[in-house]
């Protein structure tokens, strides 16, 4: 979907991101942990934005991904540190956790 424009471990950090706005949002993940984890990630030196990539572009990609199961998409999800779920997830979720930007201190 990057057009190969990010490296794999870019492409894998943003999606852990991601990942975290989306467990957050079903009420898997407590507001402190994520941040926990975009901070590390910001530490690292990992982009929490890609703003040259659309949402579209990354659903496509998604619904051919190898996880997907019927008309939802598998995601591994932390609860918190060591405690995760691989969970189907409706495609409307997971396109409000794209089109979310990601601010340390909160999401808009």
């Amino acid at each position: 979907a990057s057009g190969l424009r990010w490296t794999h471990g870019e492409a894998v950090a943003w999606g852990l991101g991601r990942a975290a706005v989306l467990a957050q949002q079903l009420g898997m993940m407590d507001d402190g942990y994520a941040e926990r984890v975009w901070e590390l990630l910001g530490q690292y030196g990992y982009a929490l934005h890609q703003d040259d990539v659309l949402a579209d572009d990354l659903l496509v990609a998604m619904r051919a991904d190898k996880k997907r199961r019927g008309t939802d998409l598998r995601f591994v999800l932390q609860q918190g540190l060591g405690a995760t779920e691989v969970r189907a997830v409706a495609e409307s979720e997971v396109r409000m956790a794209l089109d979310t930007r990601i601010s340390v201190g909160s999401t808009e």
